[in-house]
């Protein structure tokens, strides 16, 4: 077992985990009816996962993943969590490749580009941290940007680069310099006082220079833009952290603010000791953009460990920014170190496996005083799939069914199937009085199994499986009962 980021009962919290999300966004309306026509082409042996990560080369796959995660019921925190790195890594390669596309060359205005993508996705999973629950926009949501900018590369593509440049310099020439010059002659007409009249005036007609000046360099302007987004964004998501995360995850909230101060102001406190507003266009290289980028993935995928497994932002992630904020390849070594140390450990949590499918079989029973007879029921029931759950009846439930309660107790049954090591999942006080479709789908239960005297027509216990056609039965096996051991027990003249 491994326990760097995640203590056993994180891992147990994680493992429980329910999606929760409200609203719905446009592409959900628009594209909703292709993801299910294309979701039904897709084999059930097909991961969910691997779909995830399809994603990242094509837009298609993506759209589907979920659906098919909830169509074979294997949707899980794992998976969740999974969507929503390759999301958020994504990003870096998205911002770049709307960079080139719009003719953006200069590294400076990339990496501002690339950090602006994962600040507003930190942004967005922030408040998911501190509600509890991700809120979709109407418009607002990673598929709507997506398509945007889906329609911009196609809309370069189809009328080329002249048409856009021009649309551009028609822009500047009708209505941006007009507007600055406007602005200009407004604010050096303000009235103020007379002895710092000249000194406003030369410095508004200075801005109103440089600013034509921007709109004449392509270059600078972009970079001007790109940088005044990161800067709103970086002071959004430190505003975010002091006001709403919440005062007992003030440990996440100082975490994330000394992460900021070293993965967004130091640099700029290095370009500013350089004598330059920006970033130097010769100090920022590719992989510098890319590892750059992969560092704050791994703080906004560690916000979502946090809010699924009850934990505050781990210190190793903070330890990462201090370090990785002196070379980059650092920066990129601690970024991969972390998403296979993290990837592994919810693995283990949740007992799945990463891209394959799993089949969840489903028996019940009551399990008091456990003994080898309930081992081979179990064993023979994990026969069937991949993954066991198992279904203990409450103590009430019991006293109902069998007229009498059990010797030992709920949690001390639960424990007992826990100890044997079959089981992937173990559900207290399930349903005695027959399985609901609600229950089994809830519970992603793809089989159920029960022994043979319940294979009757007149059977109320099992009769939703039966109709869903996901029974099957178990053969009659001789043995010990625990009825039995109680017998034994009751006719001992020596205890």
């Amino acid at each position: 077992m491994v326990d760097i980021l995640l203590t056993d009962p994180q891992k147990r919290r994680l493992s429980e985990w329910r999606y929760r999300s409200q609203g719905r966004t446009l592409t959900d309306v628009v594209f909703g009816p292709l993801w299910d026509v294309l979701v039904r082409l897709v084999p059930a042996t097909v991961a969910p996962n691997v779909l995830t990560l399809a994603g990242l080369l094509c837009v298609l796959p993506r759209g589907i993943d979920g659906r098919h995660a909830r169509a074979t019921r294997n949707d899980s925190p794992l998976g969740e969590l999974f969507d929503y790195a390759c999301a958020n890594l994504g990003g870096i390669f998205l911002a770049l490749t709307l960079a080139y596309v719009a003719g953006v060359t200069q590294t400076s205005t990339l990496w501002y580009m690339s950090q602006a993508f994962g600040l507003a996705y930190l942004l967005w999973h922030l408040r998911g941290l501190a509600t509890g629950t991700l809120h979709w926009g109407f418009t607002t949501g990673p598929g709507e940007a997506l398509f945007a900018i889906i329609a911009f590369v196609a809309t370069r593509a189809i009328v080329g680069v002249d048409a856009v440049a021009a649309a551009w310099s028609h822009a500047v020439d009708a209505v941006l310099v007009p507007s600055i010059n406007a602005v200009a002659h407004w604010a050096a007409t303000v009235d103020i006082s007379v002895a710092v009249g000249a000194t406003k005036v030369a410095y508004v007609e200075a801005a109103r220079l440089r600013a034509l000046e921007l709109l004449q360099d392509t270059d600078a302007l972009l970079e001007a833009v790109a940088f005044g987004v990161y800067v709103v964004l970086v002071v959004s998501v430190a505003v975010y952290a002091v006001l709403a995360i919440p005062s007992e995850r003030s440990a996440t909230r100082n975490g994330m603010l000394l992460c900021l101060l070293y993965g967004a102001l130091m640099p700029s406190l290095h370009s500013w000791l350089n004598a330059s507003l920006f970033i130097e266009p010769g100090d920022v290289s590719l992989h510098a953009i890319i590892f750059d980028g992969a560092m704050l993935s791994v703080l906004t995928t560690d916000v979502v460990v946090a809010k699924m497994a009850g934990r505050d932002l781990h210190p190793w992630v903070v330890v990462f920014f201090m370090v990785g904020s002196f070379d980059h390849f650092v920066c990129g070594a601690l970024a991969g170190a972390y998403f296979v140390l993290i990837f592994w450990e919810v693995c283990e949590a949740t007992h799945l496996p990463m891209f394959t499918t799993v089949i969840n079989v489903y028996v019940d029973g009551v399990y008091d005083l456990m003994h080898y007879g309930h081992l081979r029921v179990l064993r023979a029931a994990l026969s069937f799939g991949s993954h066991l759950i198992v279904g203990v009846v409450g103590d009430a439930s019991v006293n109902q069914y069998k007229h009498r309660t059990p010797v030992m107790s709920l949690d001390e049954r639960v424990s007992a199937v826990r100890a044997s090591g079959l089981a992937t999942r173990v559900i207290p006080d399930s349903p005695c009085f027959g399985l609901s479709e609600e229950f089994i789908l809830e519970n992603h239960i793809h089989l159920v199994v029960h022994s043979v005297e319940y294979e009757t027509e007149d059977d109320i216990y099992y009769r939703v499986p039966r109709a869903m056609g996901i029974t099957r039965v178990l053969p009659r096996t001789e043995g010990i009962s625990t009825s039995e051991l109680i017998r034994r027990i009751r006719t001992r003249d020596d205890l």
